[in-house]
């Protein structure tokens, strides 16, 4: 609700010359410090906001329900426009010297959505636009001879925050825009850019100059990431959108980028896993499939053919964003039997390697690699870094198969490295094969990623170690 004050007076001598031609009344009351109704509070009260009228004549309307008991009583009703410094805590103030409080009674019951109660609406209209910010303090009435009951819930509101709230809620007349405009200076969003993934929400804030008004909340692509009149944002399908919040003429955006929380390429190939491919070709394909129906497929077409997919600095943020996530674990398989594939995260433009993972791919066979926080970590200090696979088979009609990439645990592996205490002559497996062999005490075993066996410091296939 706006509170802007000392212009409401100078408001209200405008609107009695606008509408004591129209059935509206300028009232002086006899009546000094009259309690707000708390016995008639049940058989009076206000709907709670009020709503924009835009058809003829168009202004800020106040409903309120009557009970059917006073509703057949002798009783008359209407709805007081209020200087705010007549109405002080609970205590109305109004006599002889109080100017300009307009009267708008009741004239004609409307349907009512609450059973028992009848239901009247007051209409103020012919607001000039410079006060289209100012708030409107209304306030019901039942009146029986000289005695007045008034509502406990009088409302307050501008009809520029009325509008911004019909538009929230989805309306669209024209009307509405026009009460935003003359008053909004700027919005601004507290998030620009976000990744979230496929069902993850998001609540973004609007702040409005004016504060306090409501925004229109848009996405450009409400099959990548959806957006409520609140502002909370779901994630939906792996892609990018664009969440527009609107007042008036200004305009506030933040980027989300969505992905899928396991890549399975079902729908497709999302973007972000493809990148350079020399003499091999990249689709989708229904030929194998770890999971689902469908692999991300690279096929090389000559002996020295090699394939790079990317995995997205992006995507791989977000993975590892969870603190609870070791490794990504991604499902490959090959038509041919070779020693020499490798995962890894590059430098472009012919920097040095960082240290890569190799694993030894047995023909028409699936295996899990996994790519690990450690080398995560590692690579996202280099500058520029990409994340890929990589493989060299040496020969042409290599088919190499991807799928069910997802974020796994260190509970979800299963692997219990004995944390600070010394083993000596044990193995340790996953997935059927040996990771690390110990011979000697080893203290402070931790989860680790590389693939390379030349150094106590180093770590061994798939799930790792290290001295401390």
């Amino acid at each position: 609700m706006l509170k802007i004050k000392n212009k409401l007076t100078t408001l209200l001598i405008m609107f009695a010359t606008l509408f004591l031609t129209a059935g509206f009344v300028v009232l002086g009351f006899n009546k000094t410090n009259v309690a707000k109704a708390s016995s008639g509070a049940e058989n009076i009260y206000m709907k709670e906001s009020a709503s924009i009228r835009v058809e003829d004549p168009i202004g800020i309307r106040f409903s309120t329900y009557v009970s059917d008991e006073y509703a057949t009583s002798g009783r008359t009703f209407g709805t007081l426009i209020i200087p705010e410094k007549a109405y002080s805590g609970d205590i109305l103030d109004i006599n002889q010297n109080t100017p300009n409080v307009l009267n708008i009674p009741q004239v004609v019951w409307t349907e009512s959505d609450v059973p028992g109660y009848q239901k009247y609406t007051a209409v103020l209209i012919g607001i000039p636009e410079s006060f289209y910010g100012v708030d409107i303090y209304a306030m019901s009435y039942a009146k029986q001879g000289d005695v007045y009951e008034y509502v406990s819930n009088p409302q307050e509101y501008s009809v520029a925050y009325i509008a911004s709230a019909a538009l929230n809620n989805g309306e669209t007349a024209e009307v509405l825009y026009t009460y935003t405009k003359a008053v909004a200076k700027s919005i601004s969003l507290d998030v620009k850019e976000a990744t979230l993934w496929e069902g993850e929400k998001l609540a973004l804030t609007a702040t409005t100059q004016p504060a306090g008004y409501k925004a229109v909340w848009t996405s450009s692509d409400k099959s990548v990431a959806t957006v409520d009149k609140n502002g909370v944002v779901t994630g939906v399908s792996n892609g990018t959108a664009t969440i527009t919040a609107t007042f008036g003429d200004y305009t506030a955006s933040c980027k989300v980028t969505v992905w899928p929380y396991n890549v399975s390429f079902e729908n497709g190939i999302p973007a972000g896993f493809t990148g350079t491919l020399r003499n091999t070709q990249v689709s989708q394909s229904n030929a194998q499939a770890s999971d689902g129906s469908y692999s991300m497929l690279l096929h090389t077409t000559s002996s020295n053919g090699y394939g790079v997919t990317c995995i997205s600095k992006e995507y791989l943020d977000k993975v590892f964003a969870d603190e609870s996530v070791v490794s990504l674990a991604i499902d490959v398989y090959s038509n041919m039997t070779f020693t020499d594939f490798a995962y890894r995260g590059f430098r472009p433009s012919g920097e040095a390697n960082i240290p890569y993972g190799k694993a030894g791919l047995t023909a028409n066979t699936w295996k899990t690699i996994y790519y690990g926080r450690t080398a995560y970590e590692e690579s996202a200090s280099l500058t520029g870094m990409n994340y890929l696979f990589y493989y060299s088979p040496g020969s042409a009609g290599l088919d190499l198969y991807v799928d069910n990439m997802r974020p796994v645990t260190a509970d979800e592996l299963g692997v219990n490295f004995n944390e600070g205490g010394e083993v000596s002559g044990e193995s340790y497996s996953l997935n059927g094969e040996t990771i690390l062999t110990v011979s000697g005490g080893v203290s402070n075993m931790k989860v680790y990623e590389g693939d390379s066996t030349d150094g106590d410091n180093k770590s061994l296939r798939y799930q790792f170690w290290r001295r401390n």
